[in-house]
C-alpha cells in the first residue's frame, strides 16, 4: 500500500501530535486550546472546531476513514484504528 504524505498547517500538526499523545482519551476543546495555542486565542471561538474538521478531511483521503471521532460532552478521541 502507498503511503500517502499528509499536509498540515502547523495548528494540525499541534492537534494531531496532542491526540496521538492522549490515544483513546477525550481531549476537550478547552484543553487542545490550552496546549495548542497560545494565550491570546479565544477559547469561545470555531478555531479548533475548523482546524479539526480539516484535519479529519485530510485523514480520511490519506487514511480512507477518520481516525478522530467526537464524544458529545467529552472531546475529541484518537481511535488507534479502523
Amino acid at each position: 500500500m502507498d503511503s500517502e504524505a499528509l499536509s498540515l498547517t502547523r495548528k494540525e500538526t499541534g492537534i494531531l501530535e496532542y491526540l496521538m499523545l492522549n490515544q483513546g482519551r477525550p481531549v476537550s476543546q478547552e484543553e487542545l486550546i490550552e496546549h495548542v495555542w497560545d494565550s491570546t486565542v479565544n477559547s469561545f471561538s470555531n478555531a479548533t472546531r475548523v482546524h479539526i474538521s480539516s484535519l479529519r478531511k485530510k485523514s480520511r483521503s490519506a487514511l480512507g476513514y477518520d481516525p478522530i471521532r467526537n464524544r458529545i460532552g467529552e472531546g475529541y478521541v484518537m481511535e488507534d484504528g479502523e
